[in-house]
């Protein structure tokens, strides 16, 4: 099958999805965001078995770290029509770091940790509305992400943690374990495999009729 065609993974033997997948995530037009989503996943994982012992020096790198994966994948993605979505995102995470790195005092760090909860999940709801718009797969996926997100928020804001400050180390890492998996779901199910960008999701006829003009499938910063 060409590289630019529809690929469907419906009645494929496994070690064929799973090849399918593995284009995909690889293609040149998916592969920076698939580099985030894996990244973000990984930074997930680190803050989960860091949490007992990290300081907040540690959790701050891991929220730069998780701002400068966006910051690459959107400035990599082409004709970006969310990019100011998605480059707040990434604004969030290096100003809760940077505030991290300044190790401010221990009754500090839940309202630091919110604010960097409360934005990112309403943003995160934003962009799924704007993937649902743009008629794109596993949008759900943003809007749970989003949820989860202000459901943490509203954890710490509670008094969750109380003197157990590592907790926030461990809410930190299940929300970058969230988003992560919401990127990796939207490229492996978006089934394009085309060097060049935009790719039409609908035909130019349907398209024209759509509110908002034609509907192009570009990145998954779109």
């Amino acid at each position: 099958m060409d590289r630019g065609e529809m690929r469907s993974t419906s009645g494929s033997a496994p070690h064929e999805r799973f090849g399918i997948w593995f284009e995909i995530a690889a293609s040149k037009r998916w592969r920076w965001q698939t580099s985030e989503g894996l990244s973000l996943i990984l930074l997930g994982v680190v803050a989960l078995q860091a949490a007992t012992a990290a300081s907040s020096t540690v959790t701050g790198a891991i929220l730069l770290g998780a701002g400068a994966a966006t910051l690459l994948s959107i400035w990599r993605a082409e004709q970006s029509q969310a990019f100011g979505l998605s480059l707040l995102l990434a604004l969030v995470a290096f100003g809760a770091g940077f505030l991290l790195l300044r190790q401010p005092p221990e009754t500090m760090l839940g309202l630091i940790f919110a604010a960097y909860f409360v934005p990112r999940g309403v943003v995160t709801i934003l962009l799924a509305a704007a993937y649902r718009r743009q008629r794109l797969n596993q949008w759900e996926w943003f809007a749970v992400s989003g949820v989860t997100g202000l459901i943490i928020a509203g954890l710490i804001l509670s008094g969750l943690p109380g003197p157990y400050i590592w907790m926030l180390g461990l809410l930190l890492g299940v929300g970058l374990i969230f988003d992560g998996s919401a990127v990796l779901a939207m490229v492996l199910t978006s089934d394009r495999l085309s060097d060049t960008a935009p790719a039409p999701v609908v035909s130019r006829a349907l398209s024209a009729t759509l509110p908002g003009g034609p509907v192009c499938e570009d990145s998954v910063h779109v």
